[in-house]
């Protein structure tokens, strides 16, 4: 019988946001953030989603703040 060496396992996280921004006049604009995020079977997955929610978060406002002009 042969033996088997042990192997950490990973799974994928994945976290994508999105928002509606109204730009005045009849015109909107949707914007998308997504992120995935390779962990380990140990890794406390509501950590690791956190942080990746704060990250998406983090772009998702930086894109509406180019989008719409705001400086930072």
């Amino acid at each position: 019988m042969r033996s088997r060496k042990m192997r950490s396992r990973k799974r994928r996280l994945e976290v994508s946001i999105g928002k509606t921004i109204n730009l005045g006049n009849y015109e909107s604009i949707k914007i998308h953030v997504g992120l995935a995020y390779d962990i380990s079977n140990t890794a406390d997955l509501d950590e690791a989603y956190d942080e990746l929610f704060e990250e998406c978060s983090k772009q998702l406002t930086e894109n509406e703040d180019n989008i719409i002009g705001r400086k930072k």
